[in-house]
């Protein structure tokens, strides 16, 4: 990738700098698409991003556009950022975000640790267990899984079932719900009795 940025701004640009800027682009990527990726090392040379390799040019683009704007080369800044502005269109129509990146308000994405008893809390704002909550783990839809409160703190608890692969350290635990804000606060008040 810094290669191609080389090549597209003719100059060898610093792969800290580099590094930078393919993270801010693809970072603008992940506000559109409602997301959260990986970011880049800069001293992994093995390192790419999380999706796959044919939107990898667009954060590409974005870094050019930041080289040029350095360089004061506004005409050519200007020109890479349409580009960059035609690959996020692109990549937003047409790529669907895999369960274990996405990142929006019904969504907490959780990394198993060692220490964590399996057990995750929801910390976002519009989450009940009565939101019809589903539980991924790297992607993976699982149902062994029971509703638990501690201390005032609502979230889950994976459940450890023989014949199942327990989550492994690092492994993405991903929980999505349903924002149904009348289960919190009932809009009538002799809803309450109700719920």
């Amino acid at each position: 990738m810094i290669a191609l940025i080389n090549a597209n701004v003719d100059d060898v640009v610093d792969t800290q700098t580099a590094v930078r800027w393919l993270n801010a682009g693809q970072n603008q990527m992940a506000i559109e698409a409602r997301a959260n990726f990986s970011q880049l090392d800069a001293s992994n040379s093995d390192d790419t991003f999380d999706f796959p390799e044919k939107y990898h040019e667009t954060p590409v683009l974005y870094a050019c556009a930041m080289y040029q704007g350095s360089e004061s080369s506004l005409s050519e800044k200007t020109v890479f950022m349409q580009q960059f502005s035609e690959g996020l269109k692109s990549f937003i129509e047409n790529y669907d975000i895999p369960m274990e990146f996405r990142d929006d308000s019904t969504i907490q994405q959780f990394i198993k640790t060692s220490t964590d008893n399996n057990q995750y809390f929801i910390t976002k704002r519009g989450y009940s267990n009565k939101s019809n909550l589903k539980v991924y783990i790297n992607g993976f839809q699982t149902s062994y899984f029971y509703l638990i409160q501690v201390n005032g703190k609502q979230g889950f608890e994976l459940q450890n079932i023989v014949n199942v692969q327990e989550p492994q350290v690092n492994d993405k635990i991903t929980a999505t719900w349903e924002d149904i804000p009348e289960m919190i606060e009932p809009p009538y008040s002799w809803w309450k009795g109700w719920s």
